[in-house]
């Protein structure tokens, strides 16, 4: 199931919305970027597994971590085991994802790796 798979997700929100012109990407166990995560996931498996059998599949992510904090930018490096649940078998793995500001108005980019 593991192949090198990119997908990218621009997340619209208000993010750090009293830090002023900096504004730092969310944080990685934020609700919205988890949901995210999420989102993007669900696409993948749509796309590789077709639209029905996607659906059967319940995503969960725990264990958010984050790995790094780039000290310029404020991008985010996140880790977390993904468990994929499905009538006939629950299978986890950890898949990495960063987070990273895409302008000031607090709209940030989501890449999800390991899908």
């Amino acid at each position: 199931m593991k192949k090198p798979i990119l997908s990218i997700l621009i997340g619209l929100g208000l993010v750090g919305g009293a830090t002023g012109c900096s504004v730092a990407p969310p944080d990685c166990s934020d609700h919205e970027a988890t949901e995210l995560v999420l989102e993007i996931t669900r696409d993948e498996f749509a796309t590789v597994f077709g639209s029905r059998a996607a659906a059967e599949i319940e995503l969960d992510l725990s264990e958010i971590e984050t790995v790094n904090i780039n000290a310029q930018t404020k991008a985010r490096s996140c880790s977390a085991l993904l468990t994929m649940s499905s009538p006939e078998a629950t299978y986890s793995d950890t898949i990495n994802y960063t987070i990273e500001a895409a302008n000031k108005r607090g709209e940030f980019e989501v890449v999800v790796f390991g899908l």
